[in-house]
């Protein structure tokens, strides 16, 4: 063991880096030093070890390594370059990694309150512009936050926390939505028709705008190849996208009512099994085949993919999408910190009668025994709706 000890009665361990430079920690205590440098040790067999100097690299550095190293498009780049130079640079651009505290962290976001727009309506800015605002202060502070997580994720790791995760922000003021009325969009539609009766994509960018709600990102990267216009609807990908992307069901998986893929099970009565066949039983619903598939089950709860799943299902049906319904949703729908849940308890009639909460009688079936979607013992007992 690299132990010795000073003349100043102290005990000094060293260890030597895979990189041939060596670190050393002194202390009072022999037993103390002795341990410091097993841990070193073994941190070095589980390929752990963390260079205790490798937090000096100031935020400024990592920085330019971490924005080079991203796979992003330019343009998401170049707004990630301005939103540090305009809001971060200046103020941790020289600290080492290691020296910030949450504390400090929390500190900045204070002053940013309270700091005023530099330029305002295309003016410098004077006493009388505006503060930044709380969205600006959301992207500057995730900003900061993204860069000490991969700090945090390397390996060895340059840091071991991220003073920026956690802030207090001040709160984001949603802004208005305003829509179109009928005629309004009408009105639009004949303008562009008018002034421009030779180019019909416009008015079909409107169309699809308006009606189908996509966002303008998606909406001018739609090819019109994907658009079926016969039928109203838009193909992005084929079948084996993903509908569901927390639990990863693609759209064929969905229609073919396919159990999850790690489950590993493969058989004829499954292979023969689709949304037709489940249409003898009665009509079809998200929450049948959420528990057949696992479509909507994720930690979003169906969030993301309850239109989506309606909408191929209607098709497979042959029926329209009202007359799918909406899934039902895992209480509670946002998350809730325990101390609200723990003082309520559960009605005695539901607790009873627990089974026949999810409104499928043969969930609890096996599906060898002949006649069970008739005898089926909870397909007799009522639904319970709690009015608490």
């Amino acid at each position: 063991m690299a132990i010795r000890k000073l003349p100043s009665g102290k005990w000094q361990a060293t260890v030597r880096m895979p990189n041939g430079k060596r670190i050393t920690k002194t202390d009072v205590l022999r037993s103390r030093a002795a341990a410091w440098e097993h841990e070193q040790r073994a941190a070095f067999a589980r390929g752990e070890f963390r260079d205790p100097r490798a937090g000096r690299i100031t935020v400024g550095q990592w920085f330019e390594r971490w924005i080079e190293a991203r796979a992003i498009e330019e343009v998401t780049r170049d707004k990630l370059r301005s939103s540090w130079r305009a809001h971060c640079e200046l103020q941790w651009g020289r600290w080492p990694m290691d020296a910030i505290t949450h504390m400090e962290a929390q500190e900045w976001i204070r002053i940013m309150e309270r700091k005023r727009r530099a330029k305002h309506r295309g003016r410098p800015g004077d006493e009388d512009s505006p503060v930044i605002a709380a969205g600006t202060i959301h992207t500057a502070a995730h900003l900061m936050s993204s860069l000490f997580k991969a700090a945090c994720n390397e390996r060895p790791p340059i840091v071991l926390s991220n003073p920026f995760a956690r802030l207090d922000l001040p709160e984001v003021t949603p802004s208005t939505i305003y829509f179109y009325e009928p005629d309004e969009v009408q009105a639009l539609l004949t303008a562009l028709r008018e002034l421009r009766p030779d180019e019909p994509q416009w008015p079909a960018l409107v169309e699809l705008g308006t009606w189908v709600g996509l966002r303008p990102g998606e909406l001018f990267g739609l090819p019109g190849n994907r658009v079926d216009w016969l039928r109203a609807q838009i193909e992005v990908a084929g079948w084996e996208v993903n509908v569901c992307q927390c639990e990863e069901v693609t759209r064929r998986e969905l229609v073919e009512t396919k159990p999850p893929r790690y489950l590993k099970w493969d058989s004829p009565q499954m292979s023969a099994r689709s949304v037709g066949t489940l249409l003898r039983d009665g009509p079809v619903n998200q929450d049948q085949i959420k528990r057949l598939t696992r479509a909507g089950m994720g930690p979003c709860q169906s969030r993301r993919c309850r239109e989506q799943v309606g909408l191929l299902l209607a098709q497979a049906a042959g029926t329209t999408l009202d007359r799918i319904p909406l899934p039902t949703f895992r209480p509670p729908i946002r998350p809730l910190p325990l101390n609200v849940l723990w003082p309520d308890d559960e009605p005695a009639a539901m607790r009873e009668h627990w089974v026949s909460w999810f409104g499928i009688p043969t969930q609890f079936s096996p599906h060898w025994e002949p006649g069970m979607v008739l005898d089926e013992p909870t397909a007799h007992t009522r639904l319970i709706v709690s009015d608490e």
